[in-house]
């Protein structure tokens, strides 16, 4: 299969390359003209062209509209700009196996070199790649080819540092070349010897160790950049429209001096340039999320054409709206699984969960801490509170205004105590309950927020030993994954070595009652996360009579984005991965939330102080801190688990 495939691309870049030689060829008088005025050269203009004729000028096809960037390398564009534009005169070689994208790649390349956002000192350079495919006919021997070849290289020397050379083959830097000798590669090897002009290659892993690894005038002036094939690649980059369909549809329907809160990501959000673009367009920015290289900012309408065409923007979507989506120990297995010989100490002692949510109410007495041997120490597990909605201290206190994060950490990790405590246990019931609060004193939240406390995550993990991140909450999923910011957001938790799990959403039916399907939430339409859906037990311990809760969301996903030609790529993913629980589970009560106080009928119990007080909840959002508990106990366990590894032993073991 792969053979074929390699197969069809590399007789498709055979074509592409020789209409391509032809086309620099048509075009080498205004090419060369142009070349010879930067370098002021006095070379007359015919021995110009004839040396012309080895050089093919990529950046002028690039100009003409000739050549296109290709979606899958940008990854290896951006790690080769950023070489080059170092200012450490460093070359760059491109490790590619079967040579089927090194030509993609340096052909993005050039058009990026184009852009109004390229580095500065990559500006106004032209990509000339050696083409010596004309000099066996031209040439009656080794000597006067290597005269011919030498005469097109004195024209590179002249341009002053104005180009980067291209050279197809590494091997073209092997001393005894056997097709022209040992001239050529000589004059070659100058480039990057001298550093006045710098050189991208290509060649296999054994090509480089032979020619530039072993060599001791070459092997520290080369730095070099996989590129995998299409087999091996995870492809992480952005696919389609660089502008969200929603926030299209926006565009398409503002006047043009509205202003809109928007998520910018890109490779790098210190990039001068563009952030002089945004500066010049009126684009102000109101955060900085820096480890997931996003801005929040508020953008004119009229402006969003303007920035999506920065080649250091990514992608464009609108920071939206964030909402809840919202027994328990025998039914899911928990107590039979504690009974086990070598169980009874799995509880998730050490393991943090962070509980991404409207809070947690720390005086809860769900949340104290026991010993090893069981006893409770009324110490709290709440070991860190962090908040970003913006609301003061005063409006939420660490007592869960709104009541929504409250309950779903004591699902995953609330403790077992007298009176109402006694059965209501969550999972993982002495783990470390880290606190992110990005849902305010209402429930509600934005895209924002939520991005700002994944960044703390990533930069805290450490401390905090957070192994699992739990995301009850969410916002339609509108953009394929690929682009979605919270998405991508959540893929580098998993990245960095954390479980996350996030509810599937509550919209498995529409006001009449039917079935609907497609309606997953993101950040549960991201693959790499476990998304929940829920499961309504009918208040019994046996799983006979369990059934699907009729208002848990199912798939398949259909965000999408949009192609070239204007047709939808929906995502069509298989979710949920699991369900849980989710129908009238009774755990932990905010202090005063809003909640209860809207619904008393929801409190369990009377208990005679609020650090007691238990309530129902019904919802994905209670199904999927179950199964966060559950990852705590696997971690527990064992620690070396990757989040994939634990998202594959639920899946396969899960009934």
């Amino acid at each position: 299969m792969r053979q074929g495939k390699l197969t069809t691309l590399f007789s498709g870049l055979v074509i592409y390359s020789t209409l391509l030689s032809s086309t620099a060829f048509g075009q080498s008088v205004n090419s060369r003209n142009n070349l010879k005025s930067d370098a002021d050269s006095t070379t007359s203009s015919k021995q110009t062209q004839a040396s012309f004729k080895y050089l093919q000028d990529i950046t002028r096809s690039a100009e003409a509209g000739q050549i296109a960037s290709v979606e899958g390398v940008e990854a290896e564009v951006e790690k080769i700009t950023h070489i080059l534009a170092s200012g450490s005169k460093k070359n760059v070689v491109l490790i590619d196996e079967y040579a089927g994208k090194r030509l993609l790649v340096v052909n993005s390349l050039a058009v990026q070199m184009l852009a109004k956002d390229a580095p500065a000192n990559l500006r106004g350079k032209k990509i000339l790649k050696s083409d010596t495919a004309s000099l066996p006919a031209d040439s009656k021997n080794q000597t006067e080819a290597a005269t011919l070849f030498q005469n097109a290289l004195n024209e590179v020397t002249k341009a002053g540092g104005k180009v980067v050379l291209y050279l197809e083959d590494i091997s073209s830097f092997a001393k005894q070349n056997p097709l022209f000798g040992a001239e050529i590669p000589d004059g070659l090897r100058k480039f990057p010897v001298d550093g006045k002009t710098q050189v991208l290659s290509a060649g296999t892993v054994t090509d480089y160790q032979r020619e530039i690894a072993l060599d001791a005038q070459l092997k520290n002036r080369f730095q070099k950049i996989e590129i995998k094939s299409n087999d091996e690649v995870a492809d992480d980059s952005f696919v389609g429209d660089k502008i969200s369909p929603d926030l299209r549809e926006l565009i398409a329907n503002a006047a043009p001096n509205q202003k809109v809160k928007v998520i910018l990501q890109s490779d790098d959000i210190k990039n001068p340039e563009l952030l002089a673009v945004l500066k010049d367009s009126n684009v102000v920015i109101a955060d900085r999320v820096e480890s997931l290289n996003m801005l929040v900012v508020d953008l004119p309408v009229a402006a969003a054409e303007q920035v999506a065409a920065l080649r250091g923007a990514k992608h464009l979507s609108l920071d939206r709206e964030m909402k809840t989506l919202g027994h328990i120990a025998t039914t899911t297995g928990l107590t039979t699984m504690l009974a086990q010989s070598g169980n009874s100490n799995l509880t998730g002692t050490g393991i943090g969960i962070a509980v991404v949510d409207s809070g947690v109410y720390e005086g809860h007495k769900s949340f104290v801490e026991k010993s090893l041997t069981g006893t409770l120490l009324y110490s709290d597990r709440v070991i860190k509170s962090v908040d970003f909605t913006g609301e003061t201290s005063s409006s939420w206190n660490n007592t869960d205004s709104f009541g929504h994060g409250s309950h779903v950490a004591g699902l995953a990790a609330g403790t077992t105590g007298s009176n109402e405590l006694a059965d209501y246990a969550g999972i993982a019931s002495n783990a470390k309950i880290i606190n992110v609060r990005v849902l305010n004193s209402k429930g509600s939240g934005t895209s924002a927020s939520l991005l700002q406390g994944i960044d703390w995550i990533l930069n805290n993990r450490s401390a905090y030993n957070i192994r699992v991140v739990n995301m009850s909450l969410g916002t339609a999923a509108v953009e394929s994954y690929k682009n979605d910011p919270l998405c991508r957001a959540a893929r580098k938790l998993v990245d960095a070595g954390i479980v996350v799990v996030a509810a599937a959403g509550n919209n498995g039916k529409n006001a009449a009652g039917q079935k609907l399907y497609g309606a997953i939430h993101s950040p549960g339409n991201e693959p790499s996360v476990i998304t929940v859906g829920a499961t309504n037990t009918f208040g019994t311990d046996a799983r006979s009579d369990d059934g699907i809760a009729t208002y848990s969301s199912r798939g398949p996903t259909r965000s999408f984005y949009t192609n070239a030609a204007g047709v939808k790529q929906y995502d069509h993913l298989v979710k949920p991965d699991l369900v849980a629980p989710g129908n009238r589970v009774v755990s932990t009560a905010g202090k005063d939330n809003a909640i209860l106080a809207a619904n008393p009928s929801l409190k369990v119990g009377t208990p005679y102080d609020d650090t007691r007080i238990m309530m129902y909840l019904s919802g994905t959002s209670m199904a999927t801190p179950i199964v966060s508990g559950t990852a705590a106990l696997m971690l527990q366990a064992n620690p070396k688990l990757t989040p994939n590894m634990v998202k594959m032993i639920l899946m396969y073991s899960a009934q």
